[in-house]
């Protein structure tokens, strides 16, 4: 049956059945050795990072069903990928690292004889304690640049492999961490800094368990007069978060406190890291609160944070330490610090520093008048109207969010700008406005409980980035579709953020549409990657909710409009007439004739081709069958009216006599 005439529960079956084929067509070409070998020689010889991208999501959704060399030889292809310039890939590779580190044994195994040891987790420790080695102190033939790019992985890495492993697994991996701070290794400079930024990073009730917290509190306090600033900030740092465990009668308190009393706060920064650690171990904070709070320290910090010889993690600390001057109710500098924080995630050029501006600006946005909100958020947009890409991919994220804090007309104008910029024949600007929109849908529930509008308007807007969305399923590039996937697949149906019921009920209402448009334009292998990752995200979502809240069904009308012509071209007229037929509770079926007798045409397919752009973004507005040829000036030639209606209804055996 054609999918615009499928039934609710056809809808559902279809994805599912068309799921387990994608699962089928990958795990195929991951299945032999040469082919699997093949896929990873063509993501090491692809250029361009989108692509890239496209390879680390298909082997973050199937590496747990790989065997141990496939995993090794990823593995090894992911450590390659820690060079590269976009910080982006080098995030994702690094959690993907972590990833397959904590499923390595994961999956269906032999069971063992008992009190025998499983020989598969040593070889996974080997290779662990291996490439720890390797993320610490990389290869010596490597430039300052690339060794940087790799340890700066370290922390990505780690999180990654303590969040996704079991208890038994987590232990084990965090031990063979732990042999690095146990004097044995010898370590200057860079490794030092790194491994304290990773410390930083990492759960607090893993590193305060047993003798850890001893131990890692005695790395910190040892690098604490490092000769590289850095180096001092990071052990500052580490030391900040540490202290948070350590109680009065802790064994080591007395060692911190004396630590912190040595602490020279000869600039702002180390002073309000100072004034945190004295917080924690409940000492005097008289004489910092005074310098920090009594002082206008804004605009000495704005002017450093500028300065490109700053260290990042030196920025870092900054940006919470203004945001901590807010806190304590310092906000004659509010609009001055919000659009300092948007100038960084515009400009910076450590993506750390960009995440941490951006989490700022969001803390703090609730602070701002209405105006200023406006202000900040044009600010972002004009960002993603630069083009270039190294720099805007990361505004989508926090401009989404930020968005949400603005009143409903200016709202309804930033997605409208939105809308505009999905035209653009600049793909880099479409896909970030496209981002943007995917965040704006993800977090919309958030908004009906800051502006108290009608359930009515408020399903109107999310019925309208939804569309918006969709309707790059139909462009007419590969990127902007494959892009259109990626939102759909980890910002609708895979996200963490949106609730069950609300992804339900925009299954419900795009169902559908989104089935027909994923079926339309397949595109090429790359596409297929993008496309699989997409449905695994749907049939979980499928899965997980008919498991836990019922059937998932789709919103079906039973009014049929039937609109057929040459529709050359597809103008805003017809596009306004079958919204309008729509509107009136019919489901609206576009019919593209073959040719014309009276007028020369263009081809039926570049027809239908814009007719499909069109209406991608309007729901219950479908193209009919083309195999179904109808013309209802000549009914004798084609379909009756009884026969149409007969396929509307669902009437299977009727539509496949029909067909046939």
């Amino acid at each position: 049956v054609d999918i615009v005439v499928q039934t609710g529960k056809q809808v559902v079956r279809s994805f599912v059945f068309w799921g387990i084929e994608h699962n089928i067509d990958v795990m195929h070409r991951l299945g032999t050795e040469r082919q699997f070998g093949n896929i990873l020689e063509a993501a090491r010889s692809e250029k361009d990072w989108k692509n890239v991208r496209a390879y680390l999501n298909m082997f973050n959704e199937y590496s747990i069903h790989l065997n141990h060399r496939q995993k090794e030889q990823t593995i090894s292809f992911l450590y390659e990928l820690l060079l590269n310039r976009e910080g982006d890939i080098r995030r994702q590779a690094a959690a993907l690292i972590g990833k397959m580190f904590a499923d390595f044994n994961a999956g269906y195994r032999k069971e063992l004889p008992k009190n025998m040891p499983d020989p598969d987790a040593k070889t996974a420790l080997t290779l662990w304690e291996e490439y720890l080695g390797q993320l610490i102190c990389p290869d010596y033939r490597l430039t300052l640049q690339q060794k940087n790019r790799i340890q700066n992985s370290l922390k990505f890495v780690m999180v990654s492999a303590m969040e996704r492993s079991s208890e038994k697994v987590r232990e084990e991996l965090f031990e063979v961490f732990m042999k690095w701070f146990d004097g044995h290794h010898r370590l200057v400079g860079d490794p030092v800094f790194y491994l304290l930024d990773c410390i930083f990073s990492l759960p607090l009730d893993l590193c305060s368990k047993g003798s850890r917290l001893e131990r890692l509190i005695c790395f910190a306090i040892s690098h604490m007069d490092d000769p590289d600033e850095k180096v001092q900030i990071a052990a500052v740092r580490v030391l900040k978060v540490l202290t948070q465990a350590v109680p009065p009668e802790s064994a080591c308190y007395e060692i911190v406190c004396d630590a912190a009393h040595r602490i020279n706060p000869r600039t702002i920064t180390l002073l309000f890291l100072q004034y945190r650690i004295y917080t924690n171990l409940r000492l005097d904070t008289t004489a910092q609160r005074e310098v920090l709070y009594g002082h206008d320290v804004v605009s000495d910090i704005f002017l450093e944070n500028l300065k490109s010889a700053t260290p990042w993690i030196l920025k870092s600390v900054n940006i919470k330490l203004l945001a901590d001057q807010v806190d304590h109710g310092k906000r004659d500098h509010l609009l001055h610090i919000c659009a300092h924080f948007s100038n960084l995630i515009k400009v910076s050029e450590q993506v750390g520093v960009r995440h941490d501006a951006g989490r700022a600006l969001l803390r703090l946005a609730h602070l701002l008048a209405t105006d200023q909100r406006n202000e900040i958020a044009v600010e972002l947009l004009k960002g993603l109207e630069v083009g270039e890409y190294e720099f805007s991919k990361y505004i989508p994220e926090y401009l989404g969010e930020f968005a949400l804090w603005l009143p409903p007309e200016q709202l309804d104008d930033m997605i409208e700008r939105l809308h505009i910029l999905l035209a653009n024949g600049n793909e880099r600007i479409v896909s970030v406005a496209l981002d943007t929109l995917g965040v704006l849908l993800e977090c919309y529930s958030r908004y009906t409980v800051r502006f108290h509008e009608s359930e009515e308007v408020s399903e109107e807007r999310r019925m309208k980035l939804l569309g918006l969305i969709l309707s790059c399923l139909a462009n007419y590039r590969e990127q902007v579709r494959q892009e259109a996937l990626l939102v759909i697949g980890q910002h609708i149906f895979g996200s963490q953020i949106l609730a069950e019921r609300d992804k339900s009920r925009m299954f419900s209402l795009c169902a559908k549409k989104l089935l027909f448009l994923l079926n339309e334009n397949k595109g090429g292998e790359l596409s297929l990657y993008y496309r699989a990752a997409t449905l695994s995200h749907i049939d979980r979502f499928i899965a997980h909710y008919q498991l836990f809240g019922g059937l998932v069904e789709t919103r079906t009308r039973e009014k049929i409009a039937f609109f057929p012509g040459t529709f050359d071209p597809f103008t805003l007229s017809h596009k306004e007439i079958a919204k309008k037929i729509q509107e009136l509770g019919f489901t609206v079926f576009l019919a593209i004739d073959e040719f014309s007798w009276s007028k020369k045409t263009q081809p039926h397919l570049v027809r239908r081709q814009i007719v499909n752009m069109s209406i991608a973004d309007e729901f219950y507005v479908h193209l009919f069958p083309d195999n179904t040829p109808v013309n209802i000036a000549n009914p004798a030639d084609d379909l009756t009216v009884e026969q149409v209606a007969s396929i509307f209804l669902g009437d299977v055996t009727k539509w496949n006599e029909i067909v046939k």
